[in-house]
């Protein structure tokens, strides 16, 4: 069975403050037609921006929906 490896990567760019990221799981393995939820926080982003990228090995067709909690 053909297994995809998900990771959510965050790239921050001038951050001026110390910035905390958790990210759970850090690693998701998903078989073809299973899906995953991913929790990720981002505290301390002043004036900045965020930027989040999708990181897949073993290439297969996915589907991906992001949601953002204001907080």
């Amino acid at each position: 069975m053909l297994e995809s490896l998900c990771t959510l990567i965050t790239a921050l760019t001038c951050v001026s403050a110390v910035t905390v990221l958790t990210q759970k799981p850090t690693v998701v393995s998903l078989s073809r037609g299973e899906s995953v939820t991913m929790d990720c926080n981002l505290g301390t982003v002043t004036n900045r921006a965020a930027h989040w990228y999708k990181q897949i090995h073993f290439y297969s067709s996915i589907n991906i929906r992001l949601s953002f909690d204001d907080q």
